[in-house]
């Protein structure tokens, strides 16, 4: 008999970017085999229905360090009482591991990034030259959070990333925690039939794509 088992995913918004399509492929993935799932948004969204069966609430739009955040997302746990908790990209790695780790709560962090994201490194331009390239990772605030996400990794059951590098910048933190790389999610919209003679392309098409190069994007 197959376990339904109650999943939370806390994130800052849902719109935007690749992490935010990547928890709500997952969450709606996840309702189809049946568990119960929620997500936490920080940002409101336009509407408050659900999306596929999993259940979608606000924790009132406050900075990552507001008590009152920290004072939702508690009450929202306790409530809930997931099996799992999962938290999506550094702001909401740090609120949610420190509150995981305090509730006992089994908890699964996400790397979206690399290394290069968060460390000074020297790279080369278009020009061949070295540039310094710090990511902010010098400011006194950046030090706090990077504190504070370390302690959340460390609690964490498992780290999941989405790519070598995002595996290797945890594996020399914590060699002996499980780290696993697991690739983005495809839209079902992305898929093509081959029977269906409707979706098939007749012809080849060749496809120039501009877009930025950084190595701290995985």
């Amino acid at each position: 008999m197959k376990r339904i088992i109650k999943i939370l995913h806390v994130i800052n918004s849902l719109t935007g970017g690749g992490a935010e399509k990547q928890c709500l492929l997952l969450a709606k993935s996840q309702a189809q085999f049946g568990h119960i799932v929620y997500i936490a948004l920080n940002k409101k969204r336009e509407t408050n229905e659900d999306i596929g069966g999993v259940s979608i609430f606000y924790l009132g739009g406050y900075s990552r360090y507001n008590i009152f955040l920290w004072i939702n997302l508690l009450k929202s746990i306790t409530k809930i009482n997931p099996d799992i908790t999962q938290s999506w990209l550094p702001n909401m790695d740090i609120l949610t591991g420190i509150l995981c780790f305090f509730t006992k709560k089994k908890y699964i962090m996400t790397e979206r990034s690399t290394e290069e994201a968060y460390v000074t490194k020297n790279h080369r331009d278009f020009r061949n030259k070295d540039v310094k390239i710090t990511y902010n990772s010098n400011s006194y605030k950046m030090y706090i959070d990077g504190i504070f996400r370390y302690f959340a990794a460390a609690n964490a059951s498992f780290i999941v990333a989405n790519s070598l590098s995002g595996v290797d910048y945890w594996k020399k933190k914590f060699p002996r925690k499980k780290i696993c790389k697991i690739n983005n999610i495809l839209s079902d919209q992305l898929k093509i039939d081959p029977n269906n003679k409707e979706e098939k392309i007749e012809r080849n098409y060749s496809f120039f794509v501009i877009g930025s190069l950084e190595n701290h994007k995985s």
